[in-house]
């Protein structure tokens, strides 16, 4: 009797804590929403507007990659990107 008295004490209190966990999570997850979403806001812009519209493309043209003139103009490169043509 003891035995079985033992182990309906532990799934009472894995109960209760599995409940205080549930509800510590759904606080922190409402307290962080927020911030989600205050992050990606941010994204891709820093949160400010765009000086163009949406949707219209720039393109910049730096020729020789061993000129002077492209060399100031290198930091703003950016990162090569390797593609395939595919018809």
């Amino acid at each position: 009797m003891r035995f079985i008295s033992t182990i309906i004490i532990i799934y009472l209190i894995w109960q209760v804590v599995k409940f205080i966990f549930k509800i510590a999570f759904r606080y922190w997850i409402k307290k962080n929403a927020g911030k989600a979403f205050q992050y990606s806001a941010g994204f891709g812009g820093n949160g400010q507007k765009q000086s163009r519209p949406e949707g219209d493309i720039k393109v910049e043209s730096f020729g020789n990659a061993h000129s002077k003139s492209s060399r100031k103009n290198s930091k703003d490169l950016g990162e090569y990107v390797d593609y395939e043509e595919v018809k």
